[in-house]
């Protein structure tokens, strides 16, 4: 399944480019995602698991980085 549309989004931060890859959810191609910094940890783990489950991955570690968040 596609993840993700190529090109590039707006948000608060600007313009935000990304690419979308194939991914082949049987082949175990993602080991881990880790968030990071963010001030809603509990809703990025969330989202991050449930995108997951949406697409049929499994055995995917989710973690968070250790990296303090900057607030401006």
């Amino acid at each position: 399944p596609w993840l993700a549309v190529s090109g590039a989004e707006r948000c608060h931060l600007g313009i935000t480019p990304y690419f979308a890859l194939p991914l082949d959810k049987h082949a175990d191609v993602i080991a881990e995602i880790v968030i990071g910094p963010s001030q809603h940890r509990e809703l990025a783990e969330s989202a991050v698991t449930s995108l997951l489950s949406r697409a049929e991955f499994r055995n995917v570690k989710v973690s968070h980085s250790d990296t303090p968040l900057r607030v401006w």
